[in-house]
C-alpha cells in the first residue's frame, strides 16, 4: 500500500543520513576538515595561498585585506612588511626587533618593538605621511604583543600584565597581573579581552567589567581571533581549533573543533592567527618565512 511505500522510504533515508553523516565525520577526522554541524571548512594548506615573509611573527589584517607583518631580526630582514590583496608583498618600514603589529580604526599602524635589554616600545605609524611616534614602553621579555579595542583603546601584553590605555596611552590601566608567558591576544565585540597564556595552558577571558576566568583549558595556546560573533580560534602548538559551542563571554568552552592540523611537509613553526573580512584564517609560519591564507567557506 502507499502509506507503507512510504514508511519505507522514510526509513532508507534516515539510515542513509546517519550513514552519511557517520562516514564524513570518521573521513573527516583524519584529515584538516571539520564536518561537525556548523563547523567551519578550511582548505587543506597545499592548496591554500602563501607570501614569502622574511622572519615573520606578530600580524594584522586592516579592513581592505591587506595584511600587516611584523618581521623579527636586524637590519634589511627587519620592521613591517606589508601584503596587499593582490598578494604582492613590500617592505612598509624599518626597525629591529618587530615582534606585533595592530591596525587602528583611522588606518594607523601600532607596531611593538621588542629590545635585546627587556624593553618594549610601542610606536604609531601614519601609513599616508610616513610619520612615527613612540608613545609608550613598557618591560616585556617574550610576550610583547598589541592589539586594538572596539572603541580605540590600545591593549598589550608585556611582563605577564595585560594593559589597557587610551589611543594616546597617556591613560593605562593593569587589566591583569602575574600571567604566565600570555604570548596571544584579541578582543571580543563586547570588548571582553582574550589571551593566550602559553604557559598556564589556557585561554583567559577577562570581561569589560574586569572579572576573569578560564574560557579554554588546552595545552600550550600561542594566540587566539576572535570571529565576528565573537566565537574564539585559538592556536597551540600543532594546530588550530574552533570554540564551536560559545562565544566568547561565555563562562567556558565545553567542546572545541580542529580546523587544522599542522603538517610538517606544508606550514613549519606557526606563530600567530588573525582573520581576514572574508574570513579567511591568516597564519604566520616563522621557520618557513611564509604568511599563509587558509581559505573558509563557513566561520559562524
Amino acid at each position: 500500500p502507499p502509506a507503507c511505500a512510504y514508511s519505507s522510504l522514510l526509513v532508507f533515508r534516515c539510515f542513509c543520513f546517519v550513514f552519511c553523516f557517520c562516514f564524513c565525520f570518521d573521513i573527516c577526522a583524519g584529515t584538516r576538515t571539520s564536518c561537525l554541524p556548523g563547523s567551519p571548512t578550511w582548505a587543506s594548506p597545499t592548496t591554500s595561498l602563501s607570501y614569502s615573509v622574511q622572519n615573520p611573527i606578530g600580524m594584522d589584517v586592516a579592513p581592505n585585506g591587506t595584511i600587516y607583518v611584523a618581521k623579527y631580526g636586524e637590519g634589511s630582514q627587519s620592521g613591517v612588511a606589508k601584503v596587499a590583496s593582490d598578494g604582492s608583498v613590500s617592505h612598509l618600514l624599518s626597525n629591529s626587533w618587530v615582534v606585533d603589529v595592530a591596525v587602528e580604526h583611522d588606518g594607523s599602524i601600532l607596531y611593538m618593538q621588542q629590545t635585546t635589554t627587556d624593553i618594549g616600545k610601542l610606536h604609531r605609524y601614519n601609513v599616508s605621511t610616513g610619520q612615527q611616534t613612540q608613545i609608550r614602553q613598557i618591560t616585556c621579555t617574550q610576550d610583547c604583543r598589541v592589539t586594538v579595542a572596539p572603541n580605540s583603546d590600545i591593549v598589550m601584553t608585556g611582563n605577564g600584565k595585560v594593559e589597557r590605555c587610551n589611543r594616546d596611552a597617556s591613560s593605562c590601566d593593569q587589566v591583569a597581573t602575574n600571567l604566565n608567558t600570555p604570548k596571544g591576544l584579541d578582543i571580543a565585540p563586547n570588548g571582553d579581552i582574550i589571551v593566550a597564556e602559553t604557559n598556564h595552558d589556557r585561554v583567559l577571558l577577562i570581561s569589560s567589567a574586569g572579572s576573569q576566568h578560564t574560557l579554554i583549558a588546552t595545552a600550550k595556546p600561542y594566540d587566539v581571533a576572535v570571529t565576528p560573533s565573537g566565537h574564539v580560534i585559538y592556536e597551540t602548538e600543532d594546530s588550530i581549533k574552533l570554540c564551536e559551542v560559545a562565544p566568547a563571554s561565555s563562562t567556558s568552552c565545553s567542546a572545541s573543533s580542529t580546523i587544522y592540523v599542522k603538517d610538517s611537509s606544508a606550514l613549519g613553526e606557526l606563530w600567530d592567527i588573525a582573520l581576514d573580512p572574508n574570513g579567511d584564517i591568516i597564519v604566520s609560519d616563522h621557520s618557513n618565512g611564509r604568511v599563509w591564507r587558509l581559505p573558509l567557506v563557513r566561520v559562524d
